[in-house]
């Protein structure tokens, strides 16, 4: 069964999640609306759908997903920077609160990337700019990998 509908109405329709990122257009600017890592969730479903695609191929669940990822790429800023809640609320803010969940919502944008990859060949998302930017590259915040070890699937 694929998550289409469910995956689609949470993130399009009962949440803010996607319209975070087609508010960061100059067209649209807005407010953020919900949490500051909601981003991740949107990165999570991606992941979820290219794990689906994989074992139940479905071109209308593609096609959505190719959606999403074109909204947002659009979000990412031109120094390859992508966090809808610091883009909306101001970017000279950004990597100033470690709380704020940058670098999670990074490592599930990484992941899903890897994941849609693997399953399609599109480059939509493995082909931008890094989130990152190639700053802070080995930052190890607590101890830890900054993006929680994302990326290291095959």
């Amino acid at each position: 069964m694929s998550p289409s509908p469910y995956v689609s109405n949470r993130r399009e329709v009962k949440t803010p999640r996607i319209r975070n990122f087609e508010k960061v257009s100059p067209e649209e600017r807005g407010k953020h609306e919900g949490i500051y890592y909601d981003d991740s969730d949107v990165y999570k479903a991606l992941e979820a759908i290219a794990y689906s695609l994989k074992n139940n191929p479905d071109k209308a669940l593609e096609q959505k997903a190719d959606e999403w990822i074109d909204k947002i790429a659009k979000a990412q800023q031109p120094d390859g920077y992508l966090n809808t809640y610091y883009t909306l609320n101001g970017l000279d803010q950004r990597w100033t609160d470690m709380e704020k969940h940058e670098d999670y919502c990074a490592g599930h944008l990484i992941e899903a990337a890897v994941a849609y990859y693997n399953t399609t060949g599109k480059r939509q998302t493995a082909g931008r700019r890094h989130p990152r930017g190639g700053q802070h590259r080995y930052h190890f915040p607590g101890g830890r990998p900054s993006l929680g070890g994302r990326g290291m699937k095959k």
